[in-house]
């Protein structure tokens, strides 16, 4: 399902970069899920690889597993770097809300982009951020 959402968001955000004349809606969110997309794969990779060496070192030499401070240290990298991208495409779509606010007038979308960017902090504030955006999209003028 919300596969579907984004595929719908994206096809919106094409329709709303026709509309307004404005390629750079569209692009922003494309760089956004791109961002998102490989993010998440190289990080799934680097804690395939890493989980992967270490049963593998366990088992070939007999040893115990890493220390409980050198996994956490692990675990802090691995969230700083899922952070940094969560920030990165906030940005993009922080962008790209600022664009139609401009372009339509509606400033609930000025309000969605920021919440969506305090969001890749605080996770449950992007949801209050998406609302915004809906409401937003909601009062746009249909043609």
């Amino acid at each position: 399902m919300a596969f579907v959402g984004w595929i719908l968001f994206i096809v919106a955000m094409s329709q709303l970069s026709h509309c307004y004349n404005e390629w750079g809606i569209f692009m922003n969110i494309i760089y956004g899920l791109i961002v998102s997309v490989f993010g998440a794969a190289v990080l799934f990779a680097v804690v395939f690889a890493a989980v992967f060496g270490l049963i593998v070192t366990a088992i070939s030499q007999a040893s115990d597993f890493p220390s409980i401070g050198l996994v956490l240290a692990a675990i802090a990298v691995l969230v700083v770097s899922a952070v940094v991208i969560g920030l990165v495409t906030a940005l993009f779509y922080k962008r790209d809300f600022d664009k139609i606010s401009q372009k339509s007038g509606v400033g609930s979308f000025d309000t969605a982009g920021l919440l969506i960017l305090i969001g890749a902090i605080v996770p449950f504030v992007a949801g209050v951020g998406w609302i915004f955006a809906a409401v937003g999209f909601n009062a746009l003028d249909r043609p």
